[in-house]
């Protein structure tokens, strides 16, 4: 993998898929553009039904310059929504932005850090990193030893926090993963597709931002056995 060394002539693109967020999307987006690194923002919408559409058609009024917004005809997924805006981005370095307050871009710079100075060719932010880890269930932590045992046994490799929606990428190591999955599943489908590819992930720490009354967004009992069998999908198809 290459490794960008002119810290002036990297371009940032932040991707951010859009499923029925009317009330978010637009703070979302101009708090992302006041992000000094950010070069361009391409939203993906996938075929939102709750007025998000008409909330990005008034943003597309604005014709601001870093703005690119595409419009999927039928609702196919978060994998073939994010895929899209991968190859939308004409970034070296690509940034996934859920609209989601938990996860602010005002810490982009901590996900763009590792890939600018130590080589790094992905970055997740972790929840359980740092000196503000938050409090998990027993059974969460018996989801989350399970679950890096498998990584490390089929992959070779731990993450601390596999349900973060905080991570950036250098551009070519994501240009060609086509993303088959839909809701969480395609997150792990992501993890598997570049961990299966050797590309290192850097883990930082990062502020979640939930509020009091939300639990922490994790995958449920229920649905262990699906993100399993995802990693064990591919490992041995793409």
């Amino acid at each position: 993998m290459s490794k960008i060394t002119d810290k002036h002539a990297q371009i940032v693109s932040v991707v951010v898929p859009c499923f029925n967020n009317a009330e978010i999307v637009k703070e979302m987006v101009e708090l992302i553009l006041c992000q000094d690194q950010v070069n361009e923002v391409i939203i993906v919408d996938d075929n939102s039904t709750d007025g998000t559409i008409d909330v990005l058609k008034i943003i597309e009024q604005e014709q601001h310059p870093r703005i690119s917004i595409y419009y999927n005809a039928q609702h196919t997924g978060k994998g073939k929504t994010l895929t899209r805006g991968f190859q939308k981005a004409t970034g070296d370095i690509i940034i996934i932005q859920e609209l989601d307050w938990d996860y602010d871009p005002r810490e982009y710079s901590l996900m763009l850090t590792p890939i600018t100075l130590v080589n790094a060719q992905a970055v997740y932010g972790s929840r359980f990193l740092g000196s503000q880890r938050i409090a998990i269930s027993f059974f969460r932590m018996l989801t989350d030893k399970s679950l890096k045992l498998i990584t490390k046994h089929l992959y070779g490799s731990i993450l601390t926090d596999m349900d973060t929606s905080f991570r950036s990428f250098l551009q070519e190591i994501i240009e060609d993963i086509s993303l088959k999955e839909s809701g969480f599943k395609s997150d792990y489908e992501l993890i598997a597709k570049i961990l299966k590819q050797k590309s290192s992930i850097y883990e930082v720490p990062i502020h979640y931002r939930a509020r009091e009354y939300v639990p922490i967004k994790t995958i449920k009992w229920q649905d262990v056995p699906i993100v399993i069998w995802t990693l064990l999908k591919y490992r041995f198809v793409d």
